[in-house]
């Protein structure tokens, strides 16, 4: 198990291989034009005492092999600024169909 603070000074912990999956899953739907909740490890990223340091330690041990990364979701600068998660707009945009 991995865990953050929050700024209330408790520890909020997490399974990572559970939250790359929810993720992954996450940015698919997000892909595909769905709508999709956002995974509750991530929301907790807004309570974060550090909200950048807690992103960080949900990285992929390897994001070179992963099929899109945090900051192509979400706008990292206003998480850090606003303690807010909020999706970019390109994560919205569905997936162009190269199946013809």
């Amino acid at each position: 198990m991995e865990s953050f603070e929050l700024v209330d000074g408790t520890r909020f912990f997490y399974d990572k291989d559970e939250a790359f999956v929810a993720f992954y899953v996450f940015a698919w739907r997000l892909g595909c034009g769905e709508e999709a909740e956002m995974p509750r490890t991530f929301r907790m990223l807004e309570k974060a005492a550090d909200p950048l340091a807690a992103l960080d330690g949900m990285r992929p041990p390897r994001p070179d092999l992963t099929p899109c990364d945090f900051e192509y979701v979400f706008d990292v600068e206003h998480l850090a600024q606003h303690r807010e998660l909020v999706i970019r707009e390109e994560a919205l945009e569905p997936a162009v169909d190269l199946s013809e």
